[in-house]
């Protein structure tokens, strides 16, 4: 079993050296769409944790298409250019591409326009394009250190590290009053083997390893997957070592969603009434069920013995 830090979602801090946008996050924003927000919600998700990391960093980094963004948001192909554009050796990109940089807090105000802290998508069709596209890349750094990755078309690539003390908690902070979001270690958050079957718990996801040995596969572990959001109901059971859990049904609520779920289960199996999991690992997956639904606002009941 593996289980990320003394209590759920508690990771360590490390420093990770690179000469890349990318980096090794330590936690990643989860936005399950239902935040209710004037204009876009996961650019608004996006800029509220950007925020943050502007208030921490001192250099911010972007990779964008100016010729793009002056067709959509002249306002923020104006920012673009108003950065310093990087040379080749000073790209830390290292698969080409044009490259813009500032130092912070002197380029903020910049920086704020380019990432459209005004919310100019709200209420304009252009602006929002320009933002979510126009905008291939941006990292924000804190004495070389990486804070924050986003792509912003790529809604599930929020990236932060936790290298630099307080980042990550004034993060969390900047998106608790925003309903299904929350930013988490990085998944999975917890993993177990019982019965010589793999599972791990994702923000949004139970994975329950298949076939590993199948010659089908040539030796690579296969997974079935089930969203958190079909979950009803989560029951311990621990004098058999077990959960007890119940799922929407697939002939239930809307058609669009009763197609969805028979589309799933087609090809993915019904999802699994039972869970083995070891009595030493019973608490830390029940608990991690608990704060899943607390963060992000699952609608799923858990009944803990």
């Amino acid at each position: 079993m593996t289980y990320r830090g003394s209590e759920p979602f508690i990771s360590s801090s490390r420093v990770v050296a690179d000469v890349s946008l990318r980096f090794e996050p330590s936690h990643h924003v989860v936005d399950r769409g239902l935040a209710e927000t004037d204009g876009d919600s996961t650019l608004v998700v996006d800029n509220a944790v950007a925020a943050v990391a502007l208030d921490f960093g001192d250099e911010f980094r972007v990779r964008g298409s100016p010729t793009f963004l002056a067709e959509n948001d002249p306002v923020a192909a104006d920012a673009l250019t108003s950065l310093s554009r990087v040379d080749e050796e000073r790209k830390r990109r290292l698969d080409g591409g044009e490259e813009w940089d500032g130092s912070l807090p002197t380029d903020r105000e910049t920086v704020e326009r380019l990432l459209d802290f005004e919310r100019r998508f709200a209420a304009d069709t252009d602006a929002w394009v320009a933002r979510l596209h126009g905008i291939d890349e941006f990292a924000v750094f804190g004495d070389g250190d990486p804070l924050y990755r986003s792509i912003p078309h790529e809604t599930f690539i929020r990236e932060l590290d936790d290298a630099t003390t307080g980042f990550v908690d004034a993060a969390t902070d900047a998106v608790s009053e925003l309903r299904g979001v929350a930013v988490l270690p990085v998944d999975p958050l917890v993993t177990w083997t019982a019965a010589e079957t793999g599972y791990e718990l994702n923000a949004e996801i139970l994975r329950i390893a298949v076939d590993a040995d199948s010659s089908d596969h040539d030796g690579h572990e296969t997974w079935r997957w089930f969203g958190l959001s079909d979950l009803v109901y989560v029951r311990t059971v621990p004098e058999r070592d077990e959960l007890a859990l119940q799922w929407r049904e697939a002939n239930g609520t809307s058609l669009l969603e009763r197609g969805k779920r028979r589309f799933t289960r087609l090809f993915r199996g019904d999802p699994p009434t039972r869970l083995s999991v070891p009595e030493t690992t019973l608490d830390p997956v029940t608990e991690t069920f608990v704060q899943l639904r607390e963060s992000l606002d699952y609608e799923y009941r858990v009944d803990a013995e």
